[in-house]
């Protein structure tokens, strides 16, 4: 994983440079413009396959760090700005109507958990998905998985493991779920659901 992060955050970091001496430091674009860029061209290089991404508190804050320079540089604060006057990342993200880069991955996380959930039980990404190692596990606290991402991603949102596998079976609701859009999930769960 550290090699696919350091491989995305670099390939991100050069996106946000060029597109900083060309784009984002002109004064004449508006904020909204450049964040229609900065949602096209920047946002997908950074997360790139993360739908597949085991993440773990450094990764996190190495995907908010290079997400977090280019917003600093569109928004026109800078680092000693912001140190200077208590400005948090969240204001600047909210300020600018951002979700912040852990809830993109986590929504990706999600939509390819969906995804799985629903693939026939014959195709090669279900099978890997309910594989289990057969064998005794190592000495040491275990590895975090990638249904470990994706359990803590339900667990944001009020859903357990297995209401989300029975929630990905219709995936129009599903899809609203993934995008937080609760009133109607939250009706379906209570009431269509069956015990």
């Amino acid at each position: 994983m550290d090699a696919e992060i350091q491989s995305r955050t670099n390939k991100a970091n050069a996106v946000g440079f060029q597109l900083s001496r060309c784009f984002f430091n002109k004064k004449e674009v508006s904020e909204r413009t450049k964040l229609v860029v900065y949602n096209s061209i920047f946002r997908p290089v950074l997360t790139y396959g993360c739908e597949s991404w085991i993440r773990n508190r450094s990764i996190d804050q190495r995907l908010e760090t290079t997400d977090m320079r280019v917003l600093r540089r569109i928004s026109g604060v800078n680092r000693w700005l912001q140190w200077q006057n208590h400005i948090k990342n969240e204001d600047i993200r909210r300020k600018m109507n951002v979700v912040s880069i852990q809830e993109r991955v986590s929504e990706s996380n999600l939509r390819w958990f969906g995804h799985l959930c629903r693939m026939d039980s014959d195709r090669l990404g279900r099978e890997i998905f309910e594989a289990r190692m057969s064998g005794k596990r190592p000495r040491g606290r275990p590895r975090v998985k990638w249904i470990d991402s994706v359990r803590s991603a339900l667990t944001n949102r009020g859903l357990n493991l297995d209401t989300g596998r029975q929630l990905t079976e219709n995936r129009s609701i599903w899809r609203k779920f993934v995008n937080k859009t609760f009133v109607i999930v939250i009706i379906y769960i209570f009431f269509l659901l069956p015990s």
